[in-house]
């Protein structure tokens, strides 16, 4: 068996599933800390799914929490269709937290993971910054896809 060949096969594999992110939990007085930039992943266990953040330098875990069973837990954020934050209410820790990752395509493909098929939503989330859009969108919905909406 070929030990080395196989690590780097497992190194490799996990590399492909990991994005970068820098890591904020909301202290006490309201204002953003940085925990640290990492490599964001999401592992099966035993006990159900969970969101891992190790340090990109040091591989130090910032963070390994239980992925949250109410998918509406989790936002994205951001300016535009550049959504590249990922908030959530984290209750086990009683803290905000937030993942600002560098391309909203890898924010897209974890609140994904996370979230499964609640984030495929054909509206943006109820929020006063997406009322024209979510005005737009009611206003001219085909029959089709009223089911859908509902």
């Amino acid at each position: 068996m070929d030990v080395e060949g196989n690590l780097r096969d497992r190194s490799e594999q996990k590399v492909e599933k990991r994005h970068r992110g820098k890591l904020y939990l909301l202290s006490e007085v309201s204002a953003w800390e940085d925990k640290g930039t990492g490599l964001v992943s999401i592992i099966a266990a035993d006990e159900g799914k969970r969101l891992i953040v190790r340090d990109e330098n040091s591989d130090v875990l910032l963070h390994d929490r239980p992925v949250l069973p109410n998918d509406d837990c989790y936002r994205l954020q951001g300016e535009g269709a550049a959504k590249s934050i990922l908030v959530w209410e984290d209750v086990g820790l009683e803290k905000d937290c937030a993942l600002s990752f560098q391309d909203a395509e890898s924010a897209q493909e974890i609140f994904s993971e996370l979230c499964g098929e609640k984030a495929k939503r054909l509206l943006p989330f109820p929020e006063v910054e997406h009322l024209p859009e979510l005005a737009r969108a009611l206003t001219f919905v085909l029959p089709s896809q009223k089911e859908a909406l509902a």
